[in-house]
């Protein structure tokens, strides 16, 4: 299951995630092969080719996830282990996310004329730039995916049974992993670092020593993720005040020792509640704008009159 001579720190962050990208990568190219040549041979009239193409896309990216989560470490996610997964992840990922976006938006012209001009000229040089953009891209979801199982793995640890998980998601998921982060764990004995790196050893023994560390150490690290937009990261704060305030109110132990019940109901409360509401607002809009249209074709219909 484990690299020797690798950390457990660079499999979550750097082995796994290249395995799903070229796995996947691999396998998407050998389905695309197989699904032309089949198209010649079968012919398909009734279904539009593209939808049999982004089902068998889907099988691919399952398969990959699921060799990705196999190779994955499967201990038990201690706060230690789970802060120093998540920091690398979140770093790596706003580091790539904001130097690819950066690149395109400055350089966005030169490389469409760029891509056109070699696609005629040099075509086996596109491809392998294809390739390689495509590896980049599946490594940057090879880590959302590890950064998804460590957060589950960190609930399964906390005694969250897996059915609030599910029924948590989306919007509650992250109530349920902050307490993961900012509070420390009842049993201690089993917290051992997971990187080989001292300085990132001796970072996180600084993040976990005081609750006031930890909690600059999460609000650093969930600023950082603002790339994805202000509402998730305002949630985030939202979910870890919550989460703050009622360990306090209950003691921190007594909290972590139940948070697999009144807690994680609240988490999937939560989240049932903002579906309902969104889908009611969504609802509401569409039949105010369907009066709206027809209010405006009743006056134009009178104007032509």
């Amino acid at each position: 299951m484990h690299k020797s001579g690798f950390s457990k720190l660079s499999i979550w962050t750097f082995w796994s995630p290249l395995k799903f990208a070229l796995t996947t990568t691999l396998l998407l190219i050998v389905t695309m092969l197989i699904y032309g040549l089949g198209l010649n041979i079968i012919g398909i009239k009734t279904v539009p080719p593209l939808t049999y193409l982004s089902a068998l896309s889907c099988i691919v990216f399952i398969i990959g996830a699921a060799l990705q989560i196999r190779a994955l470490p499967h201990d038990k996610i201690t706060q230690r282990s789970f802060i120093e997964i998540q920091n690398a992840q979140t770093v790596l990922t706003s580091i790539f996310f904001v130097f690819s976006w950066a690149l395109l938006i400055k350089f966005q012209h030169a490389i469409i004329l760029h891509t056109i001009s070699l696609s005629q000229t040099h075509p086996l040089l596109t491809i392998f730039l294809f390739l390689i953009f495509l590896l980049f891209y599946m490594y940057m979801i090879g880590i959302l995916i590890a950064n998804i199982y460590a957060k589950i793995s960190r609930m399964h640890t906390m005694n969250i049974p897996m059915w609030k998980v599910c029924l948590s998601i989306p919007f509650g998921f992250t109530a349920l992993w902050v307490p993961g982060y900012i509070l420390h764990d009842t049993d201690k004995k089993s917290s051992t670092s997971i990187s080989q790196s001292k300085w990132y050893t001796s970072m996180t023994n600084w993040i976990v020593a005081r609750p006031t560390h930890t909690a600059v150490a999460f609000a650093i690290m969930t600023l950082c993720c603002l790339y994805s937009g202000t509402k998730p990261v305002l949630l985030t704060f939202i979910f870890a005040l919550i989460c703050g305030i009622w360990a306090i109110q209950t003691t921190p132990k007594k909290f972590i020792k139940n948070i697999g019940s009144k807690y994680s109901t609240f988490a999937v409360i939560v989240n049932w509640a903002i579906i309902l509401t969104l889908a009611l607002y969504s609802t509401a809009v569409s039949h105010t704008t369907q009066n709206v249209e027809i209010n405006i074709n009743e006056t134009h219909e009178i104007i032509t009159q």
